[in-house]
């Protein structure tokens, strides 16, 4: 669920915030390459600001998409066997 400034409040209610962010100059390359123009993209990525700053001090997790899909991948599993790690030591 996109984590964006109304809905900000509602981390409280969840165990976990995962943020997913990606470095600009990648986001402007998907977005091109997905069929936005260049001003369309260029608007969408100002309109967010820096989403990781305000943001991450809410969330549990901060993934950095700005690599691969293998990349990407690799680091989510990881931070899911840590995540399950927390779980279960706070259920024992």
């Amino acid at each position: 669920v996109p984590l964006t400034k109304a809905r900000a409040q509602l981390t409280e209610l969840c165990d976990e915030v995962w943020l997913v962010t990606c470095d600009p100059s990648v986001q402007m390359a998907r977005l091109l390459g997905r069929g936005s123009d260049r001003d369309d993209a260029s608007a969408r990525i100002r309109a967010q600001g820096d989403l990781a700053e305000r943001l991450a001090p809410r969330a549990t997790y901060v993934v950095d998409s700005s690599g691969t899909e293998a990349a990407t991948r690799t680091l989510v599993t990881a931070l899911l066997g840590d995540a399950r790690g927390q779980s279960d030591s706070l259920s024992t």
